[in-house]
């Protein structure tokens, strides 16, 4: 044996002198001082001065909302909200106005269109946007209905095929039938 010889190594002095565990001794630092700063509380700053306190004050009676006038009422239930022209309700007495005439047919196209009425007496008529009708102005003609005006009223006439009955009650279009 020489005297030279050193002793051998402790396992603690292999893993200092090992740079594998070096990330992980670094991380785990690094974790413990994050823990140590999120569970301390901040030192309130010196140069900030206190806040006042706040006063209470309590609340200001309001007065209750004031209701729109009849008139403004009237307008706005005349506008039925899930209507898609949220046009006025015709009178009775505007469904009636055309009671007999039968839409017959439609054309509609992106240039023209046009609809076929048969009167209660005589010759099928083409009507076309714009044209009169007994007093009414075709305002538009859809796929599936004549929309007519007078007077500020409104009026639809359904397309009938069959050439048996016309719906020309204004009343049917607010209940959501096409």
């Amino acid at each position: 044996m020489s005297v030279l010889s050193s002793p051998p190594k402790s396992a603690p002095a292999r893993i200092r002198r090992d740079p594998r565990w070096l990330p992980l001794l670094v991380s785990a630092a690094m974790v413990v001082l994050l823990v140590v700063q999120v569970a301390t509380p901040p030192a309130p700053d010196p140069t900030r001065p206190p806040p006042a306190p706040r006063a209470i004050v309590p609340p200001q009676p309001q007065s209750p909302p004031q209701s729109p006038e009849s008139a403004e009422w009237s307008r706005v239930l005349d506008r039925p909200l899930f209507s898609p022209d949220r046009r006025p309700t015709p009178t009775v007495a505007a469904a009636t106005a055309l009671e007999g005439f039968v839409v017959t047919g439609i054309a509609v196209s992106e240039q023209a269109a046009s609809a076929v009425v048969r009167p209660p007496a005589g010759k099928t008529i083409r009507l076309r946007p714009g044209q009169t009708l007994d007093g009414w102005t075709v305002r538009r003609i859809a796929p599936q209905r004549v929309t007519l005006d007078r007077a500020g009223e409104s009026l639809d006439l359904t397309l009938d095929p069959k050439g048996l009955r016309s719906s020309g009650k204004g009343k049917e279009k607010s209940k959501g039938n096409p």
